[in-house]
């Protein structure tokens, strides 16, 4: 008999000492959670557009290509991207979290997707590969390019 109440005693202490240190750690959570800096909140009603955006591009391309290949390789990645933004939008975690759709590459996934691009009356179907942040494979009349493009400013 002695030996169970020992035990319970035991048991006891032992759940209070880990209730108490759990409890603790989430009074400290909750606290830095208002401790943090403030960041605005975003207006559900607002929808960003490519055109409103405001983004530097620095594209390192090959000196071979010429002016109209690089005009549809620059407009089939915002067109990309835009494609992109849209599918992620229905998952409901990339709704809440937007900053996750840059880390996708991390888990080994990679998007692609045809766009159709239509410049000064040439229509082309291309396909764009994201294969890292800024990193990006197109495919433009059965060649491939690999694109870097960094930002700057927004």
């Amino acid at each position: 008999m002695e030996d169970i109440v020992y035990g319970l005693y035991v048991t006891v202490i032992g759940v209070t000492v880990v209730f108490t240190i759990l409890g603790i750690l989430a009074v400290t959570v909750y606290l830095l959670k208002y401790a943090g800096p403030k960041k605005p909140v975003a207006k559900a009603e607002k929808v960003e557009t490519v055109a409103e955006k405001r983004v530097e591009e620095k594209i390192n391309v090959e000196p071979s290509v010429d002016k109209d290949t690089l005009s549809m390789i620059t407009a089939s990645i915002i067109a990309f991207q835009d494609v992109k933004r849209r599918e992620l939008e229905k998952i409901d975690l990339f709704r809440k979290y937007p900053g996750l759709s840059k880390l996708l590459y991390l888990a080994g996934i990679r998007y692609k997707a045809y766009v159709n691009i239509s410049l000064q009356g040439v229509s082309k179907r291309v396909l764009v590969e994201e294969i890292g942040p800024g990193r990006y494979i197109v495919v433009l009349n059965g060649k491939k390019h690999v694109v870097a493009i960094s930002r700057r400013g927004s």
